[in-house]
């Protein structure tokens, strides 16, 4: 096992926890990079994260979006806008 000490707090992780891997799944994005990847503004995106439209939390008072959620949120909506679309067509 691996042991991690700081702040003093140590913690064990198992053998087959691998930290590349696990930073990979929790990239972190600035409210400036979502904006950019999804090309709207900052403000727009902090009025869908006060309307808890999307999902985000706050490091250190900056507001941070997990990239792996931004994906998936990005999915949900497309799939509800071809699911509404096939539905007015009748399909």
């Amino acid at each position: 096992m691996q042991i991690f000490a700081g702040i003093g707090i140590a913690f064990r992780l198992p053998e087959e926890f691998s930290m590349d891997e696990k930073l990979e799944d929790i990239r972190l994005l600035t409210l400036s990079e979502a904006a950019n990847l999804l090309q709207v503004s900052t403000r727009t995106l902090q009025r869908m994260i006060r309307n808890g439209e999307l999902p985000a939390f706050k490091v250190g008072g900056q507001w941070r979006l997990r990239e792996t959620q931004l994906r998936l949120w990005v999915e949900d909506r497309e799939n509800s806008l071809v699911k509404l679309e096939k539905e007015s067509r009748g399909i």
